[in-house]
């Protein structure tokens, strides 16, 4: 739903970067893209990691617009394989970045990525998609762009606390993010992260992980 209310973009192609799910079967994210790829019927996705990096050529030879899905660290090794190569993705092409670097060396601003996603693949920054989400949780926020809040369906609802008085901030302010998700069927329904926050009218700005909190994410697996 936090997919629609952005508006969701139209492709024929999906690429996956990353190895197939069986290298990887505890992960939440490949097993999200997995259910996109089986149960959605994505059309012609494909698993492009390999042990050397990226099949380029699959990228390459796509004719009309296709969907790149991956971790910011997956992207990051993307650039970096294509050096000072770059590709013209077809018209309509779009990314989504799951974001973080947890730890891996990398300190990049969403600023600096996005410039690399304009320089490497020629995608502009209302092109690039930002999901957060993580294993607790059955459901998603979506930002899109820079700058824009992350938003969600309306079942997966959440609050921004003071990290020491869990008291709930104002609009505008940072705290902890707070969520819940009604779609945890079978499971708790509320979370409290160590993720900093500024809340933003129905949605959120997503400022990053607390530097004292342990990292992790879907990145660092992956990595």
């Amino acid at each position: 739903r936090g997919w629609e209310l952005l508006g969701a973009p139209v492709f024929s192609q999906a690429f996956f970067l990353s190895k197939p799910i069986r290298h990887f079967p505890h992960s939440s994210l490949l097993r999200m893209f997995h259910f996109l790829q089986e149960d959605w019927g994505l059309p012609s996705s494909s698993w492009i990691g390999h042990d050397l990096g990226f099949d380029l050529e699959q990228i390459r030879a796509a004719k009309s617009p296709i969907g790149l899905l991956g971790t910011a660290l997956n992207f990051i090794q993307l650039f970096e394989q294509l050096g000072e190569d770059s590709i013209d993705l077809p018209d309509g092409s779009w990314a989504m970045e799951t974001g973080g670097y947890k730890a891996s060396g990398f300190d990049l601003t969403k600023e600096d990525l996005y410039a690399s996603f304009n320089a490497k693949l020629g995608l502009a920054e209302d092109q690039i998609w930002n999901e957060y989400s993580m294993t607790e949780l059955s459901s998603q926020f979506y930002t899109r762009g820079i700058g824009n809040p992350h938003i969600g369906p309306p079942w997966l609802r959440f609050r921004i606390i003071h990290p020491e008085t869990l008291e709930e901030v104002g609009e505008d302010e940072m705290g902890y993010l707070v969520l819940y998700d009604l779609a945890n069927i079978d499971s708790v329904c509320a979370i409290q992260t160590q993720d900093f926050a500024i809340k933003k009218g129905d949605g959120f700005l997503l400022v990053g992980r607390d530097p004292g909190a342990l990292p992790r994410g879907c990145s660092r697996m992956l990595d």
